[in-house]
C-alpha cells in the first residue's frame, strides 16, 4: 500500500492510478486496521487529488468512490474523508458524468457511507440534493 500512495496514486498515466484506486480498495476491504493504516499513510488525500488531476476520466472516478465508500466504513475515517475534500470529489464526478450510471452507482454507495455518522452539513445537504437528482436520472 505504501508503494501504491507513494508513486502509483501520482501517476500521468490514467491506467495506473486508476489500478492503484483499486488496489487501495481491495486493501480497505482488509478491515479497519487497513484502512486506519491507508488514512495515517495521507490515502484519502491522494484518492481525492487523483479524482481531481482526472476530472476527465470516468473510471477514476468510479475508482476513486469506490476506495472512499470503502474506506467510509469507519466513522473516524468519515470525517477525514469530509475534512479532504472528498464528498466534494464525489458530487464533482456526479455532475461531471450526469449520464454514467456506473459513476452515479459508486458515488451514491460512497456518500451513503460517507455521511452515515456525520451531522447536517451544507456539504452533507448538497450531497443530498445531487442523490435526488442522481435516483430521478438513474431510477435502477
Amino acid at each position: 500500500t505504501a508503494d501504491v500512495l507513494r508513486k502509483d496514486i501520482w501517476s500521468k498515466d490514467i491506467k495506473v492510478v486508476e489500478e492503484a484506486l483499486e488496489t487501495i480498495c481491495i486493501e480497505a476491504s482488509r478491515g479497519p486496521k487497513a484502512r486506519a493504516k491507508i488514512s495515517q499513510f495521507g490515502g484519502i488525500m491522494a484518492i481525492v487529488r487523483a479524482m481531481e488531476s482526472h476530472r476527465d476520466a470516468e473510471m477514476i472516478q468510479v475508482a476513486g468512490c469506490n476506495a472512499l465508500e470503502r474506506l467510509a466504513l469507519d466513522p473516524e475515517t468519515q470525517v477525514v474523508i469530509g475534512e479532504m475534500g472528498g464528498i466534494s470529489a464525489i458530487l464533482d464526478a456526479m455532475k461531471s458524468f450526469e449520464a454514467s450510471a456506473e459513476v452515479h452507482q459508486a458515488a451514491c454507495a460512497a456518500l451513503a457511507n460517507i455521511t452515515r455518522h456525520r451531522g447536517a452539513t451544507d456539504e452533507v445537504s448538497d450531497a443530498v440534493q445531487v442523490l435526488c437528482a442522481s435516483m430521478g436520472r438513474h431510477p435502477t
